[in-house]
This record gives structure tokens, sequence and C-alpha cells, in this order.
């Protein structure tokens, strides 16, 4: 079901709206214009949104997004994550990515050909961290190509052993994989630090990992 309650102008393939959109897979407050192709299956848009628990995985068809609580604007075209291209500026209360759930999270850049490119500040209690870089998403042969400073990454929320285990620092680097059980690459690591049960170890020297 969807409703709408609000401005709305244009015809079948062009609209320019203004209002709140109410449906099966989350609610959003918009202030946009889309114009569509003549047979639907694609679509350009500009404009702000504001998203409260709005299913973007069955919006685009895509399993590795789910439901996201944010606001932003938004200036593209495509209706699923392969023909998305899209400039972003979206501050995230909460967002779920491949099976995890984030919150806190602002997204600044360009996405097109299931790549990110941008910047992306966490201030998860799982995942404080700064990211410049270049995020390909294409399932199994997703590549990462950063500098990010992280305040702190809490590996124990992500399955990493079964007690306190954290790091900090800034990293830069080339990394390949899906999950982040399963990431390889190579760059360098400065300002290490490891946090345990034990205490923290600490390293001044640029450490380099393959």
């Amino acid at each position: 079901d969807v409703d709408y309650v609000g401005a709305i102008k244009g015809n079948t393939t062009n609209i320019t709206m203004g209002g709140i959109l109410q449906t099966d897979i989350g609610d959003a407050v918009l202030d946009a214009s889309v114009e569509f192709n003549s047979n639907y299956s694609d679509a350009t848009y500009k404009g702000d949104f504001d998203l409260d628990a709005f299913d973007i995985g069955k919006l685009f068809q895509d399993t590795i997004f789910g439901v996201v609580t944010a606001s932003g604007t938004i200036d593209g075209s495509g209706l699923n994550l392969e023909t998305l291209n899209a400039s972003l500026d979206v501050k995230a209360e909460k967002i779920e990515y491949a099976g995890d759930s984030f919150e806190d999270i602002t997204v600044k850049g360009i996405y097109s050909n299931s790549t990110f490119t941008g910047r992306v500040i966490s201030n998860d209690d799982k995942i404080k961290l700064n990211f410049d870089g270049l995020a390909d998403l294409n399932g199994a042969d997703s590549k990462i190509e950063f500098t990010s400073e992280i305040e702190r990454f809490d590996l124990t929320q992500f399955g990493i052993g079964d007690s306190l285990f954290w790091v900090s620092g800034i990293v830069r680097g080339t990394m390949k994989g899906n999950t982040v059980d399963n990431f390889i690459g190579k760059g360098s690591i400065e300002k290490l630090k490891i946090g345990t049960q034990n205490g923290v170890y600490k390293s001044e020297s640029i450490l380099s990992f393959i």
C-alpha cells in the first residue's frame, strides 16, 4: 500500500512533489522532482528526503542494504543499485548494511557503477572513523582504496575475539572482500593502538601490511 499527503504536480512521467509518503517498506518526507522514461524502467531525480525506517534494500532490489533512517539530498538517476548514478549528501541516524546495523553515519560523495567515491564519517559505537576514498561494492569482488583515520574499531562487535579487542590509527591501503572476516589487502598503518583486556599497545612506527 502507498499513501501520499502533500502537494504534487506534473504528469505521469514528470512529477514534482512535496509531502509525506507512507509505504509498506517505510515512510519518507519528500521535496523532490522525478522524471521517468517512457516504460518506467529508469528515472532521474533531484531533491531532499527524510526517511523513517525505510527499506532501501527492497526499493533497489539489493540484499546488502536494509532499513535506513536518514535525511539528506540526492541528485541522480537509476532505480536499482546496478544502474544508480547519483551524488549524495546523507546523514543517517541508523543504517543496515551487510547484516550489521550502524548509527550516526554521514555520507557525502558519488555513487556510480556500484562504486562509491567520497567521504564517510562514522560515529557508531562499533566503529568511529573518517573514511576518504573509493569503495567498489560489487559483492565478493568488493574493493576499497582509502585513507581512514580510525578513532576506534571494536573488532569484538564483529565477532573477532571473545573479549575486549579494539584498534585505532591512520590507515592507508587497498583491500578486497565483502565482509570484515574476509578482507585482504595491503597498505600502511600509522599511530597504531591495540586495546585488549590486558592493556593498550602503542606503536609510533609506520607499519606495513600485506
